[in-house]
């Protein structure tokens, strides 16, 4: 057996938060948060910014001035879309 790589590592992680969004929604800002992280950290994609647009939908609502009424299903719902849609692609066989 072969040690992971850091990059197979980053990728089963993100694998990882992208299914506990979606077996248990209300965990789903935390991790939202989490997975902002790693893709910061670990990852050069177009279509992964999305979770930073995410992150700043999850400040506005706990922390802004929530100009745009954002709540907490309408967040949740956000982020459950995107974690099914990122499970969904290839992003994570590349």
């Amino acid at each position: 057996m072969e040690e992971p790589t850091q990059d197979e590592c980053s990728k089963y992680y993100f694998w990882y938060l992208l299914k506990q969004i979606i077996d248990n929604e209300s965990i789903a800002i935390n991790y939202a948060y989490e997975i902002y992280q790693v893709v910061r950290e670990e990852f050069v994609s177009e279509e992964l910014n999305v979770w930073y647009e995410i992150s700043e939908m999850i400040d506005d609502y706990r922390y802004g001035d929530n100009v745009e009424g954002i709540t907490r299903e309408s967040l949740i719902t956000t982020i459950v879309k995107e974690a099914e849609k990122q499970l969904n692609c290839n992003f994570l066989l590349n």
